[in-house]
Protein backbone atom coordinates (compact mmCIF):
# COMPACT_ATOMS: atom_id res chain seq x y z
CA UNK A 1 0.00 0.00 0.00
CA UNK A 2 1.18 3.20 -0.87
CA UNK A 3 1.80 5.72 2.20
CA UNK A 4 0.37 9.66 1.62
CA UNK A 5 1.21 12.18 3.64
CA UNK A 6 -0.76 16.00 3.80
CA UNK A 7 1.77 19.05 4.61
CA UNK A 8 0.13 23.02 5.41
CA UNK A 9 1.74 25.63 6.17
CA UNK A 10 2.77 26.20 9.88
CA UNK A 11 0.83 27.88 11.52
CA UNK A 12 -1.89 28.81 8.90
CA UNK A 13 -4.89 27.69 10.75
CA UNK A 14 -6.93 27.24 7.15
CA UNK A 15 -4.76 25.50 5.52
CA UNK A 16 -4.13 23.09 8.20
CA UNK A 17 -7.95 22.37 8.32
CA UNK A 18 -8.24 21.80 5.21
CA UNK A 19 -4.64 18.68 5.41
CA UNK A 20 -6.63 17.30 8.45
CA UNK A 21 -9.90 16.81 6.39
CA UNK A 22 -8.20 15.20 3.59
CA UNK A 23 -5.89 13.13 5.67
CA UNK A 24 -9.10 11.37 7.12
CA UNK A 25 -10.43 10.66 3.82
CA UNK A 26 -7.41 9.59 2.31
CA UNK A 27 -6.49 7.56 5.40
CA UNK A 28 -3.45 9.70 5.78
CA UNK A 29 -0.46 11.43 7.87
CA UNK A 30 -0.16 15.14 7.95
CA UNK A 31 2.92 17.64 9.00
CA UNK A 32 3.55 21.21 8.84
CA UNK A 33 6.28 23.06 6.72
CA UNK A 34 8.82 22.93 9.58
CA UNK A 35 8.38 19.19 10.57
CA UNK A 36 9.24 17.60 7.19
CA UNK A 37 12.24 15.32 7.71
CA UNK A 38 14.31 14.61 4.73
CA UNK A 39 13.92 10.58 5.53
CA UNK A 40 10.05 11.55 4.37
CA UNK A 41 10.77 12.21 0.97
CA UNK A 42 12.12 8.79 0.59
CA UNK A 43 10.15 6.72 2.49
CA UNK A 44 6.59 8.34 1.33
CA UNK A 45 4.81 7.69 -1.95
CA UNK A 46 2.35 10.47 -2.48
CA UNK A 47 2.28 14.27 -0.72
CA UNK A 48 -0.70 16.18 -1.07
CA UNK A 49 0.22 19.76 -0.36
CA UNK A 50 -2.30 22.49 0.89
CA UNK A 51 -0.74 25.71 -0.52
CA UNK A 52 -2.68 29.04 1.37
CA UNK A 53 -3.42 31.49 -1.12
CA UNK A 54 -3.71 34.21 1.61
CA UNK A 55 -1.36 34.86 4.23
CA UNK A 56 -0.02 37.51 5.63
CA UNK A 57 3.59 39.03 4.84
CA UNK A 58 5.49 36.47 7.45
CA UNK A 59 4.00 33.93 6.07
CA UNK A 60 5.18 33.98 2.74
CA UNK A 61 8.12 32.09 2.53
CA UNK A 62 6.90 28.89 4.19
CA UNK A 63 7.39 26.36 1.54
CA UNK A 64 11.11 27.79 0.98
CA UNK A 65 12.69 25.28 3.53
CA UNK A 66 11.23 22.04 1.69
CA UNK A 67 11.58 23.44 -1.77
CA UNK A 68 15.19 23.26 -0.47
CA UNK A 69 14.58 19.84 0.42
CA UNK A 70 12.75 18.51 -2.93
CA UNK A 71 15.58 19.98 -5.38
CA UNK A 72 18.33 17.47 -3.12
CA UNK A 73 16.24 14.33 -3.98
CA UNK A 74 15.41 12.54 -6.62
CA UNK A 75 11.72 12.12 -6.66
CA UNK A 76 10.41 9.38 -9.88
CA UNK A 77 7.93 7.76 -8.57
CA UNK A 78 6.35 10.23 -6.43
CA UNK A 79 3.62 12.16 -6.99
CA UNK A 80 2.33 15.28 -5.39
CA UNK A 81 -0.64 16.91 -5.73
CA UNK A 82 -1.85 20.93 -4.61
CA UNK A 83 -5.17 21.87 -2.60
CA UNK A 84 -4.33 25.72 -3.15
CA UNK A 85 -7.29 26.84 0.17
CA UNK A 86 -8.14 29.91 0.40
CA UNK A 87 -10.14 32.24 2.49
CA UNK A 88 -12.88 34.59 0.15
CA UNK A 89 -13.54 36.75 2.91
CA UNK A 90 -9.90 37.65 3.31
CA UNK A 91 -8.64 38.36 -0.31
CA UNK A 92 -6.26 36.28 -2.54
CA UNK A 93 -2.51 36.13 -3.47
CA UNK A 94 -1.57 33.56 -5.82
CA UNK A 95 1.02 31.81 -4.17
CA UNK A 96 4.67 33.08 -4.87
CA UNK A 97 6.91 30.41 -5.80
CA UNK A 98 4.77 28.13 -7.29
CA UNK A 99 6.31 27.83 -10.64
CA UNK A 100 9.62 27.46 -8.95
CA UNK A 101 7.42 24.37 -6.93
CA UNK A 102 6.62 23.07 -10.29
CA UNK A 103 10.07 23.33 -11.86
CA UNK A 104 11.39 21.22 -9.00
CA UNK A 105 9.23 18.50 -9.08
CA UNK A 106 9.33 18.34 -12.95
CA UNK A 107 13.40 18.35 -12.63
CA UNK A 108 13.46 15.80 -10.05
CA UNK A 109 11.19 13.56 -11.70
CA UNK A 110 7.96 13.88 -9.87
CA UNK A 111 4.50 12.92 -11.38
CA UNK A 112 2.02 16.25 -10.30
CA UNK A 113 -1.72 15.33 -10.25
CA UNK A 114 -4.58 17.00 -10.06
CA UNK A 115 -5.65 20.81 -10.79
CA UNK A 116 -2.48 22.55 -11.57
CA UNK A 117 -4.36 25.90 -11.00
CA UNK A 118 -5.24 27.26 -7.67
CA UNK A 119 -8.41 28.17 -9.46
CA UNK A 120 -10.54 25.49 -6.97
CA UNK A 121 -13.12 27.52 -5.72
CA UNK A 122 -15.78 25.29 -8.25
CA UNK A 123 -15.03 22.51 -6.51
CA UNK A 124 -15.56 21.25 -3.06
CA UNK A 125 -13.10 19.87 -0.88
CA UNK A 126 -14.59 16.83 -1.52
CA UNK A 127 -15.16 16.92 -4.80
CA UNK A 128 -11.32 17.38 -5.08
CA UNK A 129 -10.45 14.34 -3.09
CA UNK A 130 -12.44 11.98 -4.89
CA UNK A 131 -11.09 13.61 -8.21
CA UNK A 132 -7.32 13.21 -7.00
CA UNK A 133 -8.02 9.95 -5.01
CA UNK A 134 -7.90 7.24 -7.84
CA UNK A 135 -4.10 8.79 -8.72
CA UNK A 136 -2.29 8.70 -5.52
Amino acid sequence: MKSTIVIYEHENLLGKACAKHIAYHLGAQTTCTRHVPEAILSLVDNFVLCISTWRPEGQRGQWSSLLKCLALHPLKGKTFAFYFCHDPEAGAFIFDGLDRLYDVLSEQGARVIGNPNWYQHDQTISEWICGISPNL
